[in-house]
């Protein structure tokens, strides 16, 4: 309507109508109502940025954090039926599936008032065989429309199945310990991809008759895509791995180990003799690798090529490395005339392989190639996604004795001579 001025009754239907079917859609208004917080805005900028259009009625894991919303089902709203309270349960959610949600505040308790920041959906109790579900519990949801998983006020989605205890069998106490495990989530993945792109060879020039143009070239760049597995980045594109190294049949081949992580801070050193002071007493407690900066969401990546073995901590994944990766590689020597040695590396507090399988078991990897994902898991300093880093050691020998990865990284090994 151009006038500001209240239409007559006459006007009145007419311009309801008009207003009804070309203003704003009533989901655009609804969202707005979120947007009345800090906490808002940022939920409010994830859903428009960084949702895709594409992804609707999405299916993610998810935790319950309130078993009753307070929230009426919207059909039952609209149409009057009766027995919604009986027929369903109204739930708020924490998806711990999706990496953008790593910016939401976690409830730690079933009554934490940050479980209001969360979305309302709609849980058939026949799913459950007429059971309400508790907090803590663990379900698969499936919004109506991808971006509304940001949107805590009303209802956005249904519980699709209940997942079976073994699913995520490291939750089994506080949540408080769940959150240490860094839970990426089944969005994540690394991906090799080639494109082609045009390589200035030689610049523009002047010469004798004018303007000399650039000299290009197309050339095939191959990088490793990491998409949705660390905050709210989407896609993070790390260069290709080396190609295989090949033995020299002249004599030793110079290697230059590939750093496990993007950034090259370390920041915990080796330290055989540290000490720890726990309830009041002292104790050595070495460490017997170092710490390389990794947020949650990092890719971490092979040193040298090798064969990979996963583990988990004896005492489960959220004590001591927690989700970690072996691998072991070839002899090589220290220097150019030393004895070839057994070469294993250790990678720990990574995400859980079953559930972002970056690499298999058993295959080989070739140097600088992504392997797994950092996700606190384990033990981490401060707890949870606040610490997470990557634990790297090098062990040396049949006997695997460990020592102070950081020469070597710095340095350089040496592949015998012999036939590929």
């Amino acid at each position: 309507m151009s006038s500001t001025q209240p239409p007559t009754s006459a006007q009145a239907a007419p311009a309801l109508n008009s207003q009804t079917t070309t203003g704003t859609p009533l989901s655009d208004i609804v969202w707005d109502l979120d947007r009345s917080s800090p906490l808002g805005t940022l939920k409010a900028m994830i859903r428009e940025r960084m949702s895709p259009e594409s992804a609707s009625s999405i299916r993610v894991q998810a935790m319950v954090v309130s078993a009753n919303a307070g929230v009426p089902p919207i059909i039952e709203t609209v149409y009057g039926q009766g027995g919604g309270d009986v027929q369903f349960q109204m739930i708020r959610i924490r998806v711990v599936s999706d990496a953008r949600h790593y910016w939401l505040p976690q409830p730690q308790t079933p009554d934490s008032p940050y479980a209001g920041f969360y979305p309302v959906i709609k849980h058939d109790l026949t799913k459950s065989n007429g059971h309400p579900l508790v907090w803590g519990q663990f379900i698969e949801v499936q919004f109506y429309d991808n971006k509304t998983q940001f949107t805590s006020h009303m209802e956005v989605g249904d519980t699709v199945s209940l997942l079976p205890s073994s699913y995520l069998s490291e939750y089994k106490t506080s949540y408080s310990d769940q959150t240490k495990h860094g839970f990426v989530g089944a969005n994540c993945s690394v991906r090799i991809e080639t494109t082609t792109e045009e390589i200035e060879i030689e610049g523009a020039r002047s010469g004798p008759d004018g303007e000399i143009p650039a000299v290009t070239e197309s050339r095939q760049i191959t990088r490793q895509i990491v998409e949705g597995c660390g905050k709210i980045e989407q896609m993070v594109a790390y260069a290709a791995p080396s190609p295989p190294t090949q033995r020299s049949t002249s004599g030793p081949t110079a290697v230059k180990p590939h750093w496990p992580a993007p950034d090259k801070t370390v920041t915990s050193k080796w330290n055989p003799s540290r000490t720890v002071t726990r309830n009041g007493q002292t104790e050595t407690r070495p460490h017997n690798g170092i710490d390389i900066r990794a947020p949650w969401g990092t890719p971490i990546f092979a040193v040298l090529d090798g064969v990979v073995n996963h583990r988990i901590q004896s005492s489960g994944p959220g004590k001591g490395f927690g989700y970690y990766i072996i691998i072991t590689h070839d002899k090589y020597s220290l220097s150019p005339d030393s004895t070839p040695i057994p070469i294993t590396t250790l990678y720990a507090h990574l995400q859980n392989p079953s559930i972002v399988p970056i690499v298999s078991e058993n295959t080989s990897v070739r140097k600088g190639q992504i392997i797994g994902i950092s996700a606190a898991s384990g033990k981490t300093v401060p707890p949870g996604i606040a610490g997470a880093h990557l634990h790297f050691e090098l062990l040396q020998g049949t006997a695997g004795t460990k020592v102070d990865p950081l020469p070597f990284l710095k340095g350089e090994l040496y592949l015998p001579k012999g036939a590929n």
